[in-house]
Protein backbone atom coordinates (compact mmCIF):
# COMPACT_ATOMS: atom_id res chain seq x y z
CA UNK A 1 0.00 0.00 0.00
CA UNK A 2 2.71 2.65 0.96
CA UNK A 3 5.95 2.53 -1.30
CA UNK A 4 9.03 4.64 0.13
CA UNK A 5 11.89 2.52 -1.18
CA UNK A 6 14.82 3.14 1.31
CA UNK A 7 18.51 1.51 1.45
CA UNK A 8 19.57 -1.30 4.25
CA UNK A 9 21.58 1.00 6.00
CA UNK A 10 18.89 3.66 6.24
CA UNK A 11 16.84 1.50 7.10
CA UNK A 12 18.78 0.31 10.01
CA UNK A 13 19.49 3.60 11.33
CA UNK A 14 15.87 4.64 11.16
CA UNK A 15 14.54 1.37 12.87
CA UNK A 16 17.37 2.53 15.41
CA UNK A 17 16.20 5.71 16.48
CA UNK A 18 12.75 4.16 16.76
CA UNK A 19 13.54 1.80 19.47
CA UNK A 20 15.25 4.68 21.12
CA UNK A 21 12.10 6.82 20.96
CA UNK A 22 10.12 4.45 21.71
CA UNK A 23 11.81 3.19 24.51
CA UNK A 24 12.80 6.83 25.88
CA UNK A 25 8.94 7.60 25.62
CA UNK A 26 8.01 4.48 27.51
CA UNK A 27 10.37 5.54 30.42
CA UNK A 28 8.56 9.20 30.35
CA UNK A 29 5.47 7.18 31.05
CA UNK A 30 6.14 5.03 33.68
CA UNK A 31 8.57 7.52 35.63
CA UNK A 32 5.21 9.63 36.67
CA UNK A 33 3.43 5.78 37.20
CA UNK A 34 6.60 4.67 40.10
CA UNK A 35 6.26 7.98 41.63
CA UNK A 36 2.65 7.22 43.01
CA UNK A 37 1.15 10.77 43.06
CA UNK A 38 -1.66 10.54 45.24
CA UNK A 39 -5.31 10.59 43.62
CA UNK A 40 -6.85 13.48 42.66
CA UNK A 41 -10.54 14.37 42.44
CA UNK A 42 -12.00 12.21 39.13
CA UNK A 43 -9.82 9.76 40.14
CA UNK A 44 -11.45 9.11 43.61
CA UNK A 45 -14.60 9.10 42.04
CA UNK A 46 -13.98 6.16 40.12
CA UNK A 47 -11.33 4.86 42.52
CA UNK A 48 -14.35 4.41 44.80
CA UNK A 49 -16.10 2.54 42.73
CA UNK A 50 -13.40 -0.08 42.08
CA UNK A 51 -12.61 -0.32 45.55
CA UNK A 52 -16.77 -0.60 46.68
CA UNK A 53 -18.20 -2.63 44.29
CA UNK A 54 -18.25 -6.58 43.22
CA UNK A 55 -17.72 -7.35 39.47
CA UNK A 56 -21.14 -7.91 38.82
CA UNK A 57 -21.93 -4.37 40.45
CA UNK A 58 -19.70 -2.64 38.10
CA UNK A 59 -21.99 -3.65 35.34
CA UNK A 60 -24.45 -1.07 37.26
CA UNK A 61 -24.62 2.96 36.33
CA UNK A 62 -21.52 3.61 39.04
CA UNK A 63 -21.94 5.86 41.75
CA UNK A 64 -21.23 10.07 41.56
CA UNK A 65 -22.35 9.70 37.87
CA UNK A 66 -19.30 8.17 36.29
CA UNK A 67 -19.18 5.97 33.38
CA UNK A 68 -16.45 4.12 31.90
CA UNK A 69 -16.13 1.04 29.69
CA UNK A 70 -16.14 -2.38 31.19
CA UNK A 71 -13.20 -3.99 30.07
CA UNK A 72 -11.22 -1.28 31.46
CA UNK A 73 -13.17 -1.37 34.82
CA UNK A 74 -13.12 -4.98 34.80
CA UNK A 75 -9.49 -5.06 33.96
CA UNK A 76 -8.92 -2.71 36.84
CA UNK A 77 -10.85 -4.39 39.39
CA UNK A 78 -8.66 -7.55 38.54
CA UNK A 79 -5.50 -5.30 39.19
CA UNK A 80 -6.68 -3.82 42.60
CA UNK A 81 -7.20 -7.60 43.15
CA UNK A 82 -3.93 -8.86 42.79
CA UNK A 83 -1.79 -5.84 44.09
CA UNK A 84 -4.22 -3.86 46.74
CA UNK A 85 -6.17 -0.48 46.50
CA UNK A 86 -3.13 1.84 45.92
CA UNK A 87 -2.38 4.47 43.05
CA UNK A 88 0.07 1.96 41.02
CA UNK A 89 -2.78 -0.89 40.54
CA UNK A 90 -5.03 1.82 39.23
CA UNK A 91 -2.62 3.18 36.77
CA UNK A 92 -1.20 -0.35 35.90
CA UNK A 93 -3.98 -0.39 32.96
CA UNK A 94 -3.29 2.84 31.20
CA UNK A 95 0.27 2.34 31.41
CA UNK A 96 0.06 -0.50 29.56
CA UNK A 97 -2.14 1.19 26.97
CA UNK A 98 0.37 4.08 26.63
CA UNK A 99 3.25 2.22 26.26
CA UNK A 100 1.45 0.32 23.81
CA UNK A 101 -0.63 2.74 21.59
CA UNK A 102 3.48 4.30 20.85
CA UNK A 103 4.89 0.68 20.02
CA UNK A 104 1.88 0.36 17.28
CA UNK A 105 2.07 3.95 16.24
CA UNK A 106 5.78 3.50 15.75
CA UNK A 107 5.26 0.04 13.76
CA UNK A 108 2.57 2.30 11.75
CA UNK A 109 4.72 4.82 10.91
CA UNK A 110 7.29 2.83 10.30
CA UNK A 111 5.76 0.84 7.25
CA UNK A 112 3.66 3.79 5.88
CA UNK A 113 5.59 7.16 6.19
CA UNK A 114 9.13 8.00 4.94
CA UNK A 115 12.28 8.44 7.02
CA UNK A 116 11.43 11.96 8.01
CA UNK A 117 7.87 11.88 8.41
CA UNK A 118 7.95 8.39 10.77
CA UNK A 119 10.86 9.88 12.96
CA UNK A 120 8.64 12.86 13.57
CA UNK A 121 5.54 11.05 14.04
CA UNK A 122 7.44 8.81 16.70
CA UNK A 123 9.03 11.91 18.46
CA UNK A 124 5.97 13.84 18.92
CA UNK A 125 4.22 10.94 20.45
CA UNK A 126 6.22 10.03 22.55
CA UNK A 127 7.03 13.39 24.40
CA UNK A 128 3.42 14.77 24.16
CA UNK A 129 2.98 16.29 27.49
CA UNK A 130 -1.07 15.00 27.89
CA UNK A 131 -0.06 11.22 25.97
CA UNK A 132 2.58 11.36 29.13
CA UNK A 133 0.20 12.33 31.77
CA UNK A 134 -2.70 10.28 31.19
CA UNK A 135 -0.29 7.15 30.87
CA UNK A 136 -0.18 7.30 34.30
CA UNK A 137 -3.96 8.21 35.26
CA UNK A 138 -6.85 5.91 36.51
CA UNK A 139 -9.04 6.97 33.68
CA UNK A 140 -9.72 5.46 30.34
CA UNK A 141 -8.15 8.13 28.48
CA UNK A 142 -5.15 6.26 27.36
CA UNK A 143 -7.20 3.50 26.25
CA UNK A 144 -9.02 5.51 24.05
CA UNK A 145 -5.42 6.52 22.45
CA UNK A 146 -4.69 2.89 22.41
CA UNK A 147 -7.79 2.22 20.24
CA UNK A 148 -6.99 4.25 17.63
CA UNK A 149 -3.47 3.30 17.51
CA UNK A 150 -4.98 -0.31 17.08
CA UNK A 151 -6.99 0.91 13.72
CA UNK A 152 -4.67 3.01 12.51
CA UNK A 153 -2.09 -0.04 12.36
CA UNK A 154 -4.47 -2.26 10.90
CA UNK A 155 -5.73 -0.27 8.21
CA UNK A 156 -2.47 1.65 7.42
CA UNK A 157 -1.53 -2.32 7.11
CA UNK A 158 -4.10 -3.63 5.17
CA UNK A 159 -6.42 -1.39 4.37
CA UNK A 160 -9.04 -2.87 1.97
CA UNK A 161 -7.44 -6.23 1.98
CA UNK A 162 -9.01 -6.87 5.56
CA UNK A 163 -11.82 -7.23 3.81
CA UNK A 164 -10.52 -9.65 0.78
CA UNK A 165 -10.54 -12.77 3.65
CA UNK A 166 -12.63 -14.56 6.83
CA UNK A 167 -9.64 -14.12 8.80
CA UNK A 168 -9.13 -10.11 7.92
CA UNK A 169 -13.01 -10.04 8.56
CA UNK A 170 -12.94 -11.91 12.24
CA UNK A 171 -9.61 -9.63 12.88
CA UNK A 172 -12.09 -6.43 12.44
CA UNK A 173 -15.04 -7.83 14.42
CA UNK A 174 -12.29 -8.64 17.20
CA UNK A 175 -10.89 -5.46 17.13
CA UNK A 176 -13.68 -3.35 17.01
CA UNK A 177 -15.62 -5.76 19.98
CA UNK A 178 -12.93 -5.03 22.39
CA UNK A 179 -12.89 -1.97 21.39
CA UNK A 180 -16.24 -0.85 22.44
CA UNK A 181 -15.54 -2.83 25.59
CA UNK A 182 -12.67 -1.03 26.39
CA UNK A 183 -13.24 2.90 25.34
CA UNK A 184 -16.07 5.21 25.40
CA UNK A 185 -15.14 7.25 22.38
CA UNK A 186 -14.40 3.55 20.42
CA UNK A 187 -18.35 4.33 18.87
CA UNK A 188 -16.09 7.50 16.62
CA UNK A 189 -13.61 4.94 15.81
CA UNK A 190 -16.08 2.61 14.36
CA UNK A 191 -17.77 5.30 12.81
CA UNK A 192 -14.81 6.07 10.80
CA UNK A 193 -13.52 3.01 10.34
CA UNK A 194 -16.65 1.11 9.10
CA UNK A 195 -17.89 3.91 6.50
CA UNK A 196 -14.05 4.24 5.12
CA UNK A 197 -13.83 0.53 4.26
CA UNK A 198 -17.52 0.64 2.64
CA UNK A 199 -16.76 3.39 0.39
CA UNK A 200 -15.08 1.72 -2.30
CA UNK A 201 -16.77 -2.20 -2.40
CA UNK A 202 -20.27 0.20 -2.49
CA UNK A 203 -18.45 2.02 -5.08
CA UNK A 204 -17.55 -1.15 -6.72
CA UNK A 205 -20.61 -3.36 -6.34
CA UNK A 206 -18.66 -5.51 -4.68
CA UNK A 207 -21.32 -7.71 -2.98
CA UNK A 208 -19.10 -9.92 -1.24
CA UNK A 209 -17.07 -7.28 0.48
CA UNK A 210 -20.52 -5.80 1.71
CA UNK A 211 -21.70 -8.91 2.86
CA UNK A 212 -18.20 -8.84 5.12
CA UNK A 213 -18.26 -5.72 6.12
CA UNK A 214 -22.07 -5.55 7.50
CA UNK A 215 -21.26 -8.69 9.31
CA UNK A 216 -18.34 -7.01 11.36
CA UNK A 217 -20.96 -3.89 11.61
CA UNK A 218 -23.02 -6.36 12.96
CA UNK A 219 -20.41 -7.59 16.03
CA UNK A 220 -19.88 -4.02 15.86
CA UNK A 221 -23.47 -2.81 16.83
CA UNK A 222 -23.90 -6.04 19.10
CA UNK A 223 -21.36 -5.16 21.53
CA UNK A 224 -21.89 -1.21 21.39
CA UNK A 225 -26.10 -2.22 22.04
CA UNK A 226 -25.16 -4.65 25.01
CA UNK A 227 -22.69 -2.04 26.29
CA UNK A 228 -24.97 1.08 26.49
CA UNK A 229 -27.99 -1.15 27.90
CA UNK A 230 -25.60 -2.09 30.72
CA UNK A 231 -24.03 1.73 31.23
CA UNK A 232 -27.22 3.34 30.95
CA UNK A 233 -28.58 5.10 33.80
CA UNK A 234 -32.79 4.93 34.30
CA UNK A 235 -32.58 8.46 35.68
CA UNK A 236 -30.53 9.92 33.04
CA UNK A 237 -28.49 11.57 35.69
CA UNK A 238 -25.36 10.88 33.94
CA UNK A 239 -26.70 12.62 30.60
CA UNK A 240 -27.68 15.67 31.96
CA UNK A 241 -24.77 16.15 34.62
CA UNK A 242 -22.58 16.28 31.79
CA UNK A 243 -24.33 18.65 29.87
CA UNK A 244 -24.53 20.65 32.43
CA UNK A 245 -21.05 20.42 33.93
CA UNK A 246 -19.42 20.47 29.95
CA UNK A 247 -21.95 22.88 28.33
CA UNK A 248 -19.35 25.46 27.07
CA UNK A 249 -17.34 22.50 25.55
CA UNK A 250 -20.16 21.29 22.84
CA UNK A 251 -20.01 22.77 19.74
CA UNK A 252 -23.13 24.80 18.85
CA UNK A 253 -25.79 23.59 16.49
CA UNK A 254 -27.08 26.23 13.39
CA UNK A 255 -23.35 27.46 12.46
CA UNK A 256 -24.79 29.69 9.80
CA UNK A 257 -25.20 32.09 12.91
CA UNK A 258 -22.32 33.82 13.00
CA UNK A 259 -21.28 33.85 17.13
CA UNK A 260 -21.65 30.16 17.08
CA UNK A 261 -20.09 29.73 13.79
CA UNK A 262 -17.00 31.60 15.89
CA UNK A 263 -17.67 29.83 18.98
CA UNK A 264 -17.03 26.90 17.10
CA UNK A 265 -13.88 27.63 15.47
CA UNK A 266 -12.44 28.79 18.53
CA UNK A 267 -13.39 25.03 20.34
CA UNK A 268 -12.16 23.36 17.31
CA UNK A 269 -8.73 24.86 17.74
CA UNK A 270 -8.20 24.44 20.86
CA UNK A 271 -8.22 20.78 20.13
CA UNK A 272 -4.29 20.92 18.93
CA UNK A 273 -3.68 22.19 22.34
CA UNK A 274 -5.18 19.78 24.43
CA UNK A 275 -3.18 17.38 22.43
CA UNK A 276 0.00 18.99 23.55
CA UNK A 277 0.76 21.18 20.90
CA UNK A 278 1.73 25.07 21.43
CA UNK A 279 -1.55 27.55 20.99
CA UNK A 280 0.97 29.52 18.56
CA UNK A 281 1.76 26.78 16.30
CA UNK A 282 -2.11 25.69 15.66
CA UNK A 283 -2.64 27.26 12.18
CA UNK A 284 0.92 26.47 10.96
CA UNK A 285 -0.19 22.64 12.05
CA UNK A 286 -3.32 22.44 9.92
CA UNK A 287 -1.56 23.86 6.92
CA UNK A 288 0.80 20.84 7.37
CA UNK A 289 -2.13 18.81 8.58
CA UNK A 290 -3.80 19.41 5.23
CA UNK A 291 -0.80 18.55 3.00
CA UNK A 292 -0.22 15.41 5.03
CA UNK A 293 -3.91 14.40 4.37
CA UNK A 294 -3.50 15.46 0.38
CA UNK A 295 0.18 12.82 0.53
CA UNK A 296 -1.59 9.96 2.64
CA UNK A 297 -4.76 10.55 0.04
CA UNK A 298 -2.43 9.76 -2.91
CA UNK A 299 -1.48 6.10 -1.19
CA UNK A 300 -4.11 5.28 0.73
CA UNK A 301 -8.04 7.25 0.53
CA UNK A 302 -9.09 4.22 3.19
CA UNK A 303 -6.61 6.23 5.97
CA UNK A 304 -7.75 9.43 4.88
CA UNK A 305 -11.36 8.45 5.04
CA UNK A 306 -10.88 7.14 8.72
CA UNK A 307 -9.20 9.51 10.56
CA UNK A 308 -11.78 12.50 8.21
CA UNK A 309 -14.85 10.60 9.42
CA UNK A 310 -13.51 9.97 12.98
CA UNK A 311 -13.70 13.27 13.72
CA UNK A 312 -16.56 14.13 11.11
CA UNK A 313 -18.11 11.61 14.25
CA UNK A 314 -16.88 13.48 16.99
CA UNK A 315 -18.03 16.88 15.64
CA UNK A 316 -21.59 15.34 15.52
CA UNK A 317 -21.74 13.86 18.51
CA UNK A 318 -20.55 17.40 20.16
CA UNK A 319 -23.03 19.10 18.09
CA UNK A 320 -25.91 17.41 19.14
CA UNK A 321 -24.81 17.54 23.16
CA UNK A 322 -23.47 14.15 23.72
CA UNK A 323 -19.32 14.44 22.87
CA UNK A 324 -17.76 17.55 24.61
CA UNK A 325 -14.52 18.12 22.09
CA UNK A 326 -12.53 18.86 25.66
CA UNK A 327 -8.80 18.30 26.06
CA UNK A 328 -9.00 14.46 27.33
CA UNK A 329 -12.14 13.35 25.57
CA UNK A 330 -10.63 14.09 22.23
CA UNK A 331 -7.76 12.96 23.56
CA UNK A 332 -7.89 9.49 20.98
CA UNK A 333 -7.92 11.97 17.67
CA UNK A 334 -4.54 12.62 18.70
CA UNK A 335 -2.75 9.65 16.75
CA UNK A 336 -4.06 10.62 13.68
CA UNK A 337 -3.73 14.78 14.04
CA UNK A 338 0.35 13.78 14.64
CA UNK A 339 -0.09 10.66 11.68
CA UNK A 340 -0.82 13.36 9.21
CA UNK A 341 1.30 16.61 10.81
CA UNK A 342 4.14 14.17 10.15
CA UNK A 343 3.13 13.53 6.92
CA UNK A 344 2.29 17.10 5.92
CA UNK A 345 6.64 17.59 6.98
CA UNK A 346 7.58 14.86 4.94
CA UNK A 347 5.63 15.88 2.00
CA UNK A 348 6.77 19.49 2.35
CA UNK A 349 10.36 18.44 1.96
CA UNK A 350 10.07 16.01 -0.79
CA UNK A 351 8.28 18.61 -2.66
CA UNK A 352 10.12 22.03 -1.84
CA UNK A 353 13.66 21.10 -0.83
CA UNK A 354 14.77 24.66 -0.92
CA UNK A 355 12.42 24.76 2.25
CA UNK A 356 14.63 22.11 4.22
CA UNK A 357 16.29 24.34 6.67
CA UNK A 358 13.02 26.50 7.74
CA UNK A 359 10.89 23.60 8.15
CA UNK A 360 13.63 21.95 10.38
CA UNK A 361 13.51 25.08 12.29
CA UNK A 362 10.03 24.99 12.60
CA UNK A 363 9.81 21.20 13.91
CA UNK A 364 12.88 21.74 16.12
CA UNK A 365 10.83 24.82 18.16
CA UNK A 366 7.83 22.67 18.40
CA UNK A 367 9.76 19.96 19.67
CA UNK A 368 11.50 22.21 21.99
CA UNK A 369 8.46 23.62 23.12
CA UNK A 370 6.70 20.31 23.94
CA UNK A 371 9.61 18.78 25.16
CA UNK A 372 9.91 21.73 27.65
CA UNK A 373 6.69 21.19 28.85
CA UNK A 374 6.35 17.88 29.62
CA UNK A 375 9.87 17.94 31.64
CA UNK A 376 8.50 20.88 33.42
CA UNK A 377 5.70 18.50 34.85
CA UNK A 378 8.13 15.66 35.23
CA UNK A 379 10.03 17.57 37.55
CA UNK A 380 7.18 18.39 39.78
CA UNK A 381 7.83 15.62 43.22
CA UNK A 382 5.95 13.80 42.75
CA UNK A 383 5.79 13.79 38.61
CA UNK A 384 3.03 15.35 37.27
CA UNK A 385 1.53 15.75 40.68
CA UNK A 386 -2.15 17.29 41.07
CA UNK A 387 -4.26 17.68 44.53
CA UNK A 388 -1.70 16.57 47.23
CA UNK A 389 -4.74 15.92 50.20
CA UNK A 390 -2.85 13.31 51.39
CA UNK A 391 -0.60 15.64 52.85
CA UNK A 392 -3.10 17.89 53.93
CA UNK A 393 -4.71 14.74 55.85
CA UNK A 394 -1.55 14.02 57.46
CA UNK A 395 -0.91 17.61 58.91
CA UNK A 396 -4.11 17.78 60.84
CA UNK A 397 -3.79 14.08 62.06
CA UNK A 398 -0.55 15.00 63.88
CA UNK A 399 -1.92 18.46 65.16
CA UNK A 400 -5.32 17.42 65.83
CA UNK A 401 -6.45 18.06 69.03
CA UNK A 402 -9.39 15.76 70.09
CA UNK A 403 -11.75 18.04 70.47
CA UNK A 404 -11.51 19.24 66.78
CA UNK A 405 -14.06 19.14 64.60
CA UNK A 406 -12.83 18.50 60.89
CA UNK A 407 -15.26 20.06 57.98
CA UNK A 408 -14.11 18.77 54.53
CA UNK A 409 -14.87 20.92 51.88
CA UNK A 410 -17.35 19.47 49.43
CA UNK A 411 -15.02 19.00 46.36
CA UNK A 412 -12.23 16.91 48.85
CA UNK A 413 -15.19 14.81 49.39
CA UNK A 414 -14.41 11.69 47.47
CA UNK A 415 -10.42 12.08 48.05
CA UNK A 416 -11.04 12.29 51.58
CA UNK A 417 -12.88 8.99 51.28
CA UNK A 418 -10.15 6.97 50.24
CA UNK A 419 -7.19 9.47 52.61
CA UNK A 420 -9.02 10.44 55.41
CA UNK A 421 -10.35 6.89 56.99
CA UNK A 422 -8.23 7.34 60.05
CA UNK A 423 -9.29 11.08 60.41
CA UNK A 424 -12.49 10.15 59.93
CA UNK A 425 -12.30 7.56 62.80
CA UNK A 426 -10.79 10.05 65.56
CA UNK A 427 -12.34 11.71 67.92
CA UNK A 428 -14.17 15.25 67.16
CA UNK A 429 -16.08 14.47 64.22
CA UNK A 430 -16.70 14.80 60.78
CA UNK A 431 -19.11 17.32 58.63
CA UNK A 432 -19.12 16.76 54.83
CA UNK A 433 -19.22 20.30 53.15
CA UNK A 434 -22.18 21.38 51.14
CA UNK A 435 -21.46 23.12 47.77
CA UNK A 436 -22.64 26.41 46.47
CA UNK A 437 -23.08 25.88 42.92
CA UNK A 438 -26.36 26.71 42.84
CA UNK A 439 -27.10 28.70 45.78
CA UNK A 440 -24.18 30.02 48.66
CA UNK A 441 -26.36 29.83 51.16
CA UNK A 442 -25.84 26.08 51.49
CA UNK A 443 -21.78 26.79 52.67
CA UNK A 444 -23.90 29.87 54.47
CA UNK A 445 -25.66 27.35 56.23
CA UNK A 446 -23.48 25.30 56.74
CA UNK A 447 -21.68 27.64 59.29
CA UNK A 448 -24.30 26.46 61.70
CA UNK A 449 -23.30 23.14 61.96
CA UNK A 450 -19.20 24.04 62.68
CA UNK A 451 -20.04 27.18 65.16
CA UNK A 452 -18.77 26.78 68.34
CA UNK A 453 -15.61 24.62 67.77
CA UNK A 454 -12.25 24.86 66.55
CA UNK A 455 -12.21 23.31 63.33
CA UNK A 456 -10.29 21.85 60.42
CA UNK A 457 -11.01 23.43 56.80
CA UNK A 458 -9.95 20.38 54.71
CA UNK A 459 -10.04 21.66 51.01
CA UNK A 460 -8.42 20.22 47.59
CA UNK A 461 -9.51 20.76 43.75
CA UNK A 462 -10.87 24.15 44.61
CA UNK A 463 -13.58 25.47 42.07
CA UNK A 464 -13.50 29.33 40.85
CA UNK A 465 -17.23 29.84 40.68
CA UNK A 466 -18.47 33.24 38.77
CA UNK A 467 -14.85 34.58 39.41
CA UNK A 468 -15.24 33.71 43.18
CA UNK A 469 -13.10 31.24 44.79
CA UNK A 470 -14.80 28.74 46.64
CA UNK A 471 -12.25 28.33 49.57
CA UNK A 472 -11.22 32.09 49.76
CA UNK A 473 -14.70 32.88 49.66
CA UNK A 474 -15.19 30.06 53.21
CA UNK A 475 -11.90 31.51 54.65
CA UNK A 476 -13.13 35.33 54.53
CA UNK A 477 -16.83 34.34 55.71
CA UNK A 478 -15.37 31.80 58.86
CA UNK A 479 -12.90 34.74 59.87
CA UNK A 480 -15.57 37.54 60.11
CA UNK A 481 -17.37 34.16 62.43
CA UNK A 482 -14.10 33.46 64.19
CA UNK A 483 -10.30 33.84 63.82
CA UNK A 484 -8.36 31.70 61.29
CA UNK A 485 -5.55 30.34 63.40
CA UNK A 486 -3.30 28.40 60.61
CA UNK A 487 -3.01 27.99 57.29
CA UNK A 488 -0.91 24.79 55.70
CA UNK A 489 -1.03 25.04 52.19
CA UNK A 490 -0.29 21.83 49.92
CA UNK A 491 -0.59 21.52 46.10
CA UNK A 492 -4.17 22.43 45.05
CA UNK A 493 -4.68 21.15 48.05
CA UNK A 494 -4.64 22.53 52.13
CA UNK A 495 -5.68 22.19 55.86
CA UNK A 496 -6.81 25.71 57.82
CA UNK A 497 -7.42 25.87 61.40
CA UNK A 498 -10.17 28.43 62.27
CA UNK A 499 -11.10 28.90 66.41
CA UNK A 500 -15.05 29.27 65.95
CA UNK A 501 -15.71 28.64 70.21
CA UNK A 502 -17.10 31.82 69.97
CA UNK A 503 -20.64 30.74 68.93
CA UNK A 504 -22.53 34.42 69.58
CA UNK A 505 -21.14 35.65 66.44
CA UNK A 506 -22.74 32.88 64.58
CA UNK A 507 -26.20 33.96 65.77
CA UNK A 508 -25.29 37.75 65.25
CA UNK A 509 -25.34 37.24 61.30
CA UNK A 510 -28.79 35.31 61.04
CA UNK A 511 -27.55 32.29 59.33
CA UNK A 512 -30.80 30.18 58.72
CA UNK A 513 -30.89 26.98 56.89
CA UNK A 514 -32.22 27.12 53.21
CA UNK A 515 -35.61 25.91 53.17
CA UNK A 516 -35.41 23.48 50.13
CA UNK A 517 -33.23 19.98 50.27
CA UNK A 518 -29.53 20.54 48.99
CA UNK A 519 -28.97 19.17 45.31
CA UNK A 520 -25.42 19.01 45.05
CA UNK A 521 -24.38 21.04 41.58
CA UNK A 522 -22.53 17.76 40.64
CA UNK A 523 -22.86 13.95 42.16
CA UNK A 524 -19.18 13.89 43.01
CA UNK A 525 -19.69 16.49 45.57
CA UNK A 526 -21.74 14.07 47.96
CA UNK A 527 -19.98 11.63 49.98
CA UNK A 528 -20.91 8.04 49.56
CA UNK A 529 -22.43 6.01 52.66
CA UNK A 530 -20.60 3.66 54.58
CA UNK A 531 -20.15 0.17 53.38
CA UNK A 532 -20.53 -2.30 56.30
CA UNK A 533 -17.97 -2.57 58.84
CA UNK A 534 -16.81 0.89 57.95
CA UNK A 535 -16.44 2.87 60.46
Amino acid sequence: MFDFPATTARSRYLDGFLVFVVLFGAALRVLPFAEGRPLWHDEAMIALNLFRRSYQDLLLPLDYDQSAPLLWLFGTKFVIGLFGPGEMALRLIPLLAGIGSLVLFALTVRRSLDGVGAALAVTLFAIAMPLVYYAAEAKQYATDVLVVSLFLWLLAGRGQGLLRSWGGVALLAGAGAVSVLLSLSAVFVLFGAGLALAVRPLQERDGRAVLRLACIGAVWLLCFGAVSYLATSDSGTLVAAMRRYWSEWFIPPALFIPSRFIAAVRIMLQVPEGMGFPASSVMLLLLFAALGLYDIWQRSRVLVLFLALTLLGTVAASMAQFYPMTARFVLFLAPGLIYVLAAGVSFTLRMVPRLRWPVAGVVALLLGLMGFETAAHLRITPAFAREEIDRSIADVVRRKQPDDLVYVYYAAVPAFQIYGKALAAAPGGVVYGRDMRSDWSYMLADMLRICGRRVWFLWSHPIDRNGVDDVRFFEFVAGKLGQVVERNISREAGAVLIDLTEAGRCDAMRIEEPQRPWVPGHPGFRPLPPLPGES
